[in-house]
């Protein structure tokens, strides 16, 4: 079976200062990798990785089996909120239409039907005449979903989309992150304590090294990540970090280190 994301004995480090060490994960084509972790763990510099944004020390990265830089266009990637374009006079169909730049091959009114689609897969067509300035952050954030899903990625990469959000708007992107579960290959980074509801094949725990669990209720797969982390030092964050998920999850839950 074709993997979608590959890393193979992946290290990456800042000025000598390692940040990532010796990781290693599969992602199956249509997977659901959820990426939880402390702050300064490296989750976003596994995204940049993964990217191609930033190259490794030692190691290999490949998308659909091949190098990052050969697969950008198969890859929809939605940032976390940013006060990007929050004043500029721009519809939220102008900012979905951007998703599509540098595309050739479809005429005026195919782009604008590729665009009416995305809306629709986001749950947002009812804003496509909104001016994008004039939205909450939550509204905001599906617009950039819609945006990454115009292009139809095979990938799907998101950084904390539901971070600043109300409990409304992260029902709504969870909502939409559930139907494309299957069909399009997710990764997500996230602190949200309320991923249990969420679709997941896999988790990734990275606190510098990365403990990989698949298969399974998303709580069972987070408490067996973190078993693994405990076992590798990966400190008290990982205890923080799983209390946090299972208080959501599951209220009788607990984690026995």
């Amino acid at each position: 079976m074709q993997q979608a994301i590959t890393f193979s004995g992946v290290s990456f480090a800042y000025d000598d200062i390692p940040v990532i060490e010796d990781v290693s994960i599969e992602v199956a084509l249509g997977g659901f990798l959820l990426i939880v972790g402390p702050n300064g763990g490296g989750k976003t510099t596994f995204g940049k990785l993964m990217l191609g944004l930033l190259k490794p020390v030692c190691g290999s990265v490949h998308l659909f089996d091949r190098p990052p830089g050969q697969t950008l266009r198969q890859v929809g990637y939605v940032p976390q909120i940013s006060t990007a374009m929050s004043g500029f006079p721009i519809s939220v169909f102008e900012v979905v239409r951007l998703g599509l730049y540098g595309r050739t091959g479809q005429t005026r009114r195919e782009m604008a039907r590729s665009v009416a689609e995305a809306l629709n897969r986001a749950g947002i067509s009812h804003l496509a005449k909104r001016g994008f300035s004039g939205l909450s952050g939550g509204e905001r954030q599906r617009v950039l979903i819609a945006r990454a899903l115009v292009s139809e990625p095979r990938l799907l990469f998101l950084d904390e989309p539901t971070a600043n959000v109300d409990a409304q708007s992260r029902s709504g992107i969870h909502q939409v992150l559930q139907s494309l579960a299957g069909k399009t290959t997710i990764v997500l980074i996230t602190h949200d304590p309320e991923i249990g509801t969420l679709p997941a094949t896999d988790i990734a725990y990275i606190n510098r090294r990365l403990t990989h669990t698949r298969g399974g209720d998303v709580a069972q797969m987070v408490r067996k990540a973190l078993q693994q982390s405990f076992a590798q030092d990966a400190g008290s964050h990982a205890y923080e970090e799983v209390q946090n998920i299972a208080a959501a999850r599951n209220r009788d839950f607990a984690f026995h280190a």
